[in-house]
């Protein structure tokens, strides 16, 4: 079990945890039925093995939990450090543990686990990922007589870096008063053995290496990469913010890749455009705030509406706190003055959002 890339074990702090559970405790008695834990249910349709009744709904449902809390095995050592401290501030996080289970009550590993996810946050991702499988899948099409061909030129170029001139000339000045040692030093290209010149290709875009094209580029690229390599053998898929660094075509022709490769799996999506929402359905939005909201119930019409007009700031509106409606841009200005000349501030400064309708 991880958490962002570490093992939860060593990731579990304060700043996990809600801050208003974290002051209740620190205002109470701090007995151990005080002390705040945190569970994460996932409820599934599939896999059967999963089933069971151990969530906090007791539905006799597929699915698994996390729960971080305190370790019972730490009862005495904890009520003892109590008395041993003038005052507790902050949560006793040393005390605690977690478990992986499913609704099954069957304790899950990393190596019997039952679901396989694949999480894609491009700027966290190297430029070379999926790059190097990439170029090994093109190499596997080819024949052993082109592969055998490439490998052998390739040696070829590098041989002839040690007969270049002025490398001879740099090799001879490296050590010619034979201070850091008595023998011939030089430097010199490995011969790379049959199978390794695969680790010396780079992929380049326009004769650019891709490491050194635009964000936008590779942001695009390793998404399609990770979905291209990874996504088949993954039950569900997240991706980060797919529309960062990309221009409005490039985020239409991205959104359809995912539209097309995903499609029959199951995939999370976390996103500021609301372009990505119209196109991937509004009646999947999921809201994450002080309760889960889905807006599942949202009329088709609607919904097909909203999808063929990528340009409606639909994302604006649901996340908005005060919406006021207009009827156009002269409105909107006209009410903003109004709101001046009464307030002394614009209307967003009091978090009132001010939206055209849609023509």
């Amino acid at each position: 079990m991880q958490y962002r890339r570490r093992p939860i074990a060593g990731c579990i702090s304060q700043d996990l945890f809600n801050n208003d559970q974290v002051t209740d405790f620190l205002s109470s008695d701090k007995s151990i039925e005080s002390l705040p834990e945190i569970l994460i249910e996932a409820y599934l349709d599939e896999p059967s093995e999963l089933k069971g009744k151990n969530n906090s709904l007791k539905e006799n449902v597929p699915g698994l939990f996390v729960r971080i809390f305190f370790n019972p095995e730490l009862e005495k050592s904890y009520l003892e450090y109590l008395i041993s401290v003038e005052k507790l501030d902050m949560l006793p996080i040393d005390f605690y543990t977690f478990e992986w289970y499913s609704f099954a009550w069957d304790r899950l590993t990393p190596y019997s686990k039952k679901i396989n996810s694949l999480f894609v946050d491009p700027p966290n991702l190297h430029p070379t990922f999926g790059a190097k499988k990439y170029i090994d899948d093109v190499l596997s099409t080819l024949s052993d007589d082109e592969r055998a061909t490439l490998r052998l030129n390739f040696r070829q170029l590098k041989g002839k870096f040690d007969a270049e001139e002025s490398v001879k000339q740099v090799n001879q000045n490296l050590d010619n008063t034979d201070e850091v040692t008595d023998k011939t030093l030089q430097i010199s290209v490995a011969n790379a053995p049959q199978g390794g010149v695969e680790g010396n290709l780079q992929l380049s875009m326009n004769q650019i290496p891709f490491s050194n094209v635009g964000k936008g580029e590779q942001h695009q690229v390793l998404i399609k990469l990770a979905l291209r390599e990874k996504a088949e053998n993954a039950d569900v898929v997240l991706i980060e913010e797919p529309e960062n660094h990309l221009s409005h075509i490039n985020l239409v022709n991205l959104i359809q890749y995912i539209e097309d490769k995903m499609s029959g799996q199951q995939v999370f999506v976390t996103t500021h455009s609301s372009y990505v929402l119209n196109k991937l359905s509004f009646e999947n939005l999921c809201l994450m705030t002080e309760n889960y909201i889905r807006l599942k119930d949202i009329d088709k019409h609607t919904v097909k509406t909203l999808k063929r007009l990528p340009g409606y700031d639909t994302l604006r509106a649901v996340l908005s706190q005060k919406v006021i409606l207009v009827e156009g841009p002269s409105d909107e200005l006209l009410l903003k003055k109004i709101y001046i000349k009464k307030n002394g501030k614009l209307p967003e400064a009091d978090k009132i959002d001010i939206m055209d309708l849609p023509v």
